[in-house]
Order: structure tokens, then sequence, then C-alpha cells
């Protein structure tokens, strides 16, 4: 260390002053380095995390609408037509509802900004008891889900809902 005669405040030698040496150089061009990836890996992590809701969002969307569709309909006329393409009698161990001459199909495909999504429908019969009392086919069970692949991997979302035939049908 080369001193240059002495500080009038304090009589401490001065240091001359040389600049930084091209060790603090390189840690501190890591340690912005290190902060930078820190910050682009956050934004990274936000805009998956806005592209999954925004899928999701496409999705629950899907899902209410076909719900929504199906409510509207006459509740006797919703039901598969066992001639239709991926029809199955259970499902889960329950009766899949029959409706001769059903146009409804249980699987589709919709397409949503580039994204497929398989909206798949379930229509079964449950059956409830009370005070020890079985009623078989009480209400149709409707439940929607739908499903998409994309970048980030596999996703579901799903509805359900209940549909009662009018008394008496």
């Amino acid at each position: 260390m080369r001193t240059v005669g002495h500080d009038s405040e304090t009589r401490a030698p001065r240091v001359a002053e040389r600049g930084l040496s091209i060790v603090e150089m390189l840690v501190a061009t890591l340690l912005l380095a290190i902060g930078v990836a820190a910050t682009t890996m956050v934004f990274a992590s936000a805009s998956d995390a806005t592209f999954v809701a925004e899928t999701r969002s496409d999705a629950n969307r899907l899902a209410e609408t076909e719900v929504e569709r199906l409510r509207a309909l006459d509740a006797d006329r919703v039901g598969f037509d066992p001639a239709t393409p991926g029809f199955r009698p259970r499902i889960d161990g329950a009766t899949t509802v029959v409706v001769a001459g059903s146009t409804m199909r249980p699987s589709r495909t919709e397409t949503v900004e580039s994204i497929d999504f398989t909206v798949a429908t379930e229509v079964t019969w449950e059956s409830v008891t009370v005070a020890g009392v079985t009623t078989d086919e009480a209400y149709k069970r409707v439940r929607v889900e739908v499903s998409w692949t994309d970048r980030l991997g596999a996703h579901a979302v799903e509805r359900v809902t209940a549909l009662r035939p009018e008394l008496g049908s």
C-alpha cells in the first residue's frame, strides 16, 4: 500500500486510489449475473402460472357451458343412444342413461387458442334411499370433464350436476 501524505482531519495516512482489481470486477459481475438469472426465473414462473390460469379458465368455461346446455334441455332427453360411438352401459358401477335416438356424444374435442380440449360427458342414473325405501332412477347425475395437455403437462376440470325427470314421466 502506498501512502500519499496525511488526511488533514483524521491524521490517517491517505491511500492512493487505483480503481477496482480484476477479482473485484469478476465478483461483481458474478453477483449481477446471479441476480439477473433469479429475476428471469421469477418472470418465467409467473408466465407459466398465468398460462395455466388462462387455460384452466377456458376449460372451466367449456365445462360450465356444457352443463348449462344440458340443464336447459328437457331432462327426459338427456342421455345416450346405445348406438353412439363411445357408449358405455355402465360407468363406475352406475347405469348409463339410455335415450333412444339421442344425438348426445360422450366425448368431443374443442380447440381454444390452439389448445385441444376433450369434453367428456357422463349421464348416469342415481338411486335415493329415504326411510329405508330405495327409489331407483330417482335422478340423473351429469358429469362433464374437460381435459387437456399443454407444455406444462396434463390437466382436467369437472362439473357435476343433477337432473330430475319430470314427475309422472
